[in-house]
């Protein structure tokens, strides 16, 4: 399984992930175990959650930062706390990372 830019799934550098619930809402949030944290999420979700893409960054800060901008990007579009409402996003994704070959997404319907 390919984790968008991340490659070494037990590097401790953080990842800035996007979780989709398949009910069209994504979470956006950051992990440095990005398994355990979907374990975690998906205990108290009754929906498959899927993972579809992610950022690797250099450090918790940076991973807060981005995160933090992704948050205010799509504040018209938050449903509750991190889950967002899912076609902006992944129309945002797509117009971003559409020039680059270091993103992959899995999962997604074009």
């Amino acid at each position: 399984m390919i984790y968008g830019y991340v490659t070494d799934m037990g590097d401790p550098k953080p990842i800035v992930y996007f979780i989709r619930d398949g009910l069209g809402h994504i979470k956006i949030g950051i992990a440095r175990d990005l398994g355990k944290r979907i374990k975690a999420l998906q205990t108290a979700n009754p929906m498959k959650l899927e993972y579809f893409y992610g950022l690797k960054v250099e450090s918790w800060f940076v991973a807060q930062c981005v995160e933090k901008e992704l948050h205010e990007l799509f504040r018209e579009q938050r449903l509750q706390g991190e889950w967002f409402e899912e076609e902006p996003v992944l129309r945002y994704l797509r117009r971003e990372t559409v020039e680059t070959e270091n993103y992959i997404f899995e999962g997604v319907k074009w």
